[in-house]
C-alpha cells in the first residue's frame, strides 16, 4: 500500500486516523522514510511536495444566469440551426 491508498483508507474508516491504529498503518507501508515522516507529523504540504503533488488546488462552481424554467425539453429555440428546417419524417424516410 502507499500513500495515496492509506490517506484513501483513512477516508473511508476515519477510526484508523487516531492513536496507535495510525502509527502501526504508517510504519506497514511501503514507502519511503520521508513520506513516513511526513505521514506521522500529519504534514500534508511536506507530503504533497514529495508525491509531486500540486501547490495549490481550486474548486469552484458557476451557476447559469437565472432564466424561465423551459416548459419541455424539447422547447429549445437553439435546436434548429440557422437555415435549417424541421423534418416531418424520421432520418432517410422521403414523403413521395
Amino acid at each position: 500500500m502507499d500513500s495515496i491508498q492509506f490517506l484513501e483508507l483513512l477516508g473511508s474508516k476515519p477510526a484508523l486516523a487516531c492513536g496507535l491504529a495510525y502509527a502501526e498503518g504508517v510504519a506497514a507501508l511501503k514507502v519511503d522514510s520521508a513520506e513516513q515522516r511526513a505521514l506521522l507529523a500529519r504534514d500534508g504540504s511536506v507530503l504533497s511536495r514529495l508525491l509531486d503533488g500540486r501547490p495549490a488546488i481550486y474548486c469552484m462552481i458557476s451557476t447559469p444566469d437565472e432564466q424561465a424554467p423551459l416548459k419541455d425539453p424539447g422547447d429549445r429555440d437553439d435546436d434548429q440551426g440557422p437555415g435549417r428546417e424541421e423534418e416531418d419524417e424520421p432520418d432517410g424516410m422521403v414523403d413521395q
